[in-house]
């Protein structure tokens, strides 16, 4: 004899098995997305802690050394002259080491630290040309000073020769108004030695004419 509620404990049956077989789905979906989701995060992590890795790496065997270098021979570079070095060559080794750092990086471009790095090495290369133009400015200055101390000396010549023409001209002026002076009493007396001369003249005449008479009488 069956019970009179088969049909409803069948069908709570069911749904309890439904409701079983449910939960189980979930739990397995929700195990399997737990598991997904620590590889995932493992993977990020890994990377990211490969990054971190690479970029410390980076730090120690390339950006450190050769910054490092680079600083010190932009303090050679700032007294190469009192350290009898040459400027050229100083320049060349800076730029080498700028250049082995760019050579090196292995970062994206928008990443926090290319920028960083990007913006050192560039102030470095920037700091090398401003000591290089400050040279360049410095010789075109002592260039010019040479210039104007030759001009100087060459202007004193200028100015002495200036002067000793000056006190030249200013003898010979008083030479010229001495030989005038000379050149008038010397007409003065000229005239009076032709006055004098025609008197004498005059008086020789005056004598001839003189004598003539007296042989004249004589003859009688």
């Amino acid at each position: 004899m069956k019970p009179l509620n088969s049909k409803e404990r069948a069908k709570a049956f069911y749904k309890v098995t439904g409701l079983f077989v449910l939960c189980f789905v979930l739990a397995i979906l929700l195990g399997f997305s737990t598991i997904n989701v620590n590889k995932m995060t493992d993977d990020a992590l890994r990377k990211q802690l490969e990054k971190v890795k690479n970029d410390l790496t980076f730090q120690d065997k390339v950006f450190q050394p050769n910054i490092g270098d680079a600083t010190r021979k932009l303090q050679d570079l700032s007294s190469y002259k009192e350290r009898g070095l040459i400027l050229d060559d100083i320049a060349t080794s800076i730029n080498v080491s700028l250049e082995n750092i760019k050579k090196e990086w292995k970062v994206e471009e928008t990443d926090q630290q290319y920028i960083m790095y990007k913006n050192i090495v560039d102030m470095y290369f920037a700091l090398k040309s401003a000591y290089l133009n400050n040279f360049g400015l410095k010789a075109q200055l002592e260039a010019k000073e040479s210039v104007v101390i030759t001009g100087s000396g060459d202007l004193q010549r200028v100015i002495a020769r200036r002067d000793e023409l000056d006190n030249e001209n200013k003898s010979l002026k008083t030479q010229k108004d001495i030989l005038s002076n000379d050149a008038i009493k010397l007409k003065s007396q000229t005239d009076k030695l032709k006055s004098q001369l025609a008197l004498c003249r005059d008086s020789l005449k005056i004598c001839l004419v003189e004598n003539r008479g007296y042989k004249q009488q004589r003859k009688k």
